[in-house]
């Protein structure tokens, strides 16, 4: 830091997982039970408070130190009480100027005195300046203990050192090179607003450390130590990353799982809900190949939902969806489709409860000919209770479960398409959806968000559906347009 103080990182309380209720992704505000919208710092610097009263006249600076420091306030230890003052202000001795004039600050919270008769309080920045805002971003992000700090954790696992000296030149040279130039971008941003140039520049810094730490897997080699380093990559990159309600949403997985309702709908709405450097990060995930991928999937379930109940010469249809989230496309395919006039009984199935509620809204008012039921069910307890499951959902003419099988291993899948199968009408068809590792490997979701799917193309997945102990089927495999979705429909002759 300088020679006047020290500072290093704690986990931060966002990157700490939250039992109670998930902060909410709508219109753009942040609905989160945290205080802190950015990670606090262990900080330990001289600093002075100075008290003013200007009615009585009165006017005394307190020394201190800081305890710690993030972007919206400070924790400081004083030498005397305040008692009460009306006006404060702090200067932090540092090296930098900015950081030395006064700032505003009011007084949020107090502790009881402490042992060694000094007087802990908690401030909130009230105003900085440009200048103050950005020194106070390069001191806690640009800082090279903290980063440091999290390299020699990593390297002191790795035995070869050739492949300890490549982490250490990732963390140290080209991941703080990556934080400085965000957060000049985040200046630009405060300046001129969003930008289309500044989206270009953002995708392009994104692009270039993902490659850079994708070529670590190689080197490393062991799963143990890159599931350390990308989980203090995302400590690192936090401040800025997680400045998007989108991605930090997806790193959060507030619902103990990824990809929750209320995540898909914001990649199916497709539109930036956060500010400042958030909305590019927003816009930078919103246009991945992954979520460009998920609409997509969405828009050919629709089409295939359409034909499916256009050509059955059934007078009624029972379809049966598994892990339906929001039904998205079950909402937009009845407004788009015109009305049918055989009868429809819908089946959703759902783990969430929240989810559930929001498709019942959400689908509105149906015709008489269109049934819905909802059940609020665990995977791993239908696949475990076939039998009695079976008895409650009755025979179906298709069953489909769009991004599910991505997170299933192999014994829970093969029990889960067996399941489905014994469920299916002569004729009837099961439909799943699975990302094809062929394809896509998803560096966005994994290195920002420790969103990872199970590894699997379609030769391993034809062969798991074989191996799940049903017969009398036939397969057919398509591919949506972004040609990275595999959907894999099984048909009981």
């Amino acid at each position: 830091m300088d020679k006047k103080g020290s500072i290093r990182m704690e986990i931060p309380v966002w990157l700490i997982p939250d039992r109670r209720k998930s902060p909410a992704v709508r219109g753009g505000k942040r609905k989160s039970p945290e205080r802190r919208s950015s990670p606090r710092f262990i900080v330990h610097l001289p600093v002075k408070v100075r008290v003013e009263d200007l009615g009585k006249n009165i006017s005394a600076s307190i020394k201190g130190k800081i305890v710690n420091l993030n972007e919206s306030g400070v924790d400081i230890i004083l030498e005397k009480p305040l008692n009460g003052s009306p006006r404060l202000s702090l200067n932090i001795e540092s090296t930098y100027d900015a950081l030395n004039r006064a700032i505003p600050v009011e007084l949020t919270w107090t502790a009881p005195k402490t042992k060694k008769r000094e007087f802990l309080y908690g401030f909130k920045f009230l105003k900085l300046d440009i200048e103050q805002l950005f020194t106070l971003k390069k001191l806690l992000y640009l800082n090279d203990n903290f980063i440091i700090e999290q390299a020699n954790r990593i390297i002191r696992l790795i035995a070869d050192p050739a492949s300890a000296e490549r982490v250490k030149r990732f963390f140290i040279k080209e991941l703080k090179d990556y934080l400085a130039k965000l957060v000049s971008l985040e200046r630009e941003i405060h300046q001129t607003g969003p930008t289309k140039s500044g989206q270009i520049k953002l995708n392009r810094l994104n692009d270039e450390i993902l490659k850079k730490a994708d070529k670590l897997e190689g080197i490393v080699g062991s799963s143990i130590i890159l599931k350390e380093i990308k989980r203090r990559f995302r400590l690192i990159v936090g401040g800025f990353v997680y400045q998007s309600l989108i991605v930090k949403r997806a790193n959060d997985k507030p619902q103990g799982y990824p990809g929750d309702y209320e995540l898909l709908e914001a990649i199916y709405n497709n539109q930036p809900v956060s500010e400042k450097i958030g909305h590019y990060f927003d816009k930078s995930f919103l246009s991945n190949k992954y979520a460009v991928a998920v609409r997509k999937r969405k828009e050919k379930m629709k089409v295939i939902l359409s034909e499916f109940i256009s050509r059955s010469s059934s007078p009624s249809v029972r379809i049966l969806n598994l892990a339906c989230g929001s039904c998205r496309e079950i909402k937009e395919m009845l407004s788009t489709s015109g009305v049918y006039k055989k009868r429809i009984i819908f089946e959703f199935v759902d783990q969430d409860g929240d989810a559930l509620e929001f498709a019942k809204d959400s689908l509105g008012k149906l015709p008489r000919n269109i049934e819905i039921k909802f059940y609020k069910e665990n995977i791993l307890d239908i696949v475990n209770k076939p039998s009695y499951y079976s008895g409650l959902m009755g025979k179906q003419d298709l069953v489909y479960s769009i991004g599910l099988a991505d997170y299933l291993p192999d014994r829970i899948l093969k029990k889960l398409i067996r399941f489905c199968f014994g469920l299916l009408s002569p004729g009837g068809r099961l439909i799943i959806t699975h990302k094809d590792v062929d394809k896509y490997k998803p560096l966005d979701p994994d290195w920002f968000c420790d969103w990872a799917f199970i590894p699997r193309n379609r030769e391993k997945l034809s062969n798991l559906i074989k191996d799940s102990r049903i017969d009398n089927f036939s397969i057919d495999t398509e591919r949506d347009d972004s040609k990275i979705i595999l959907f894999l429909t099984i048909t009981k002759r």
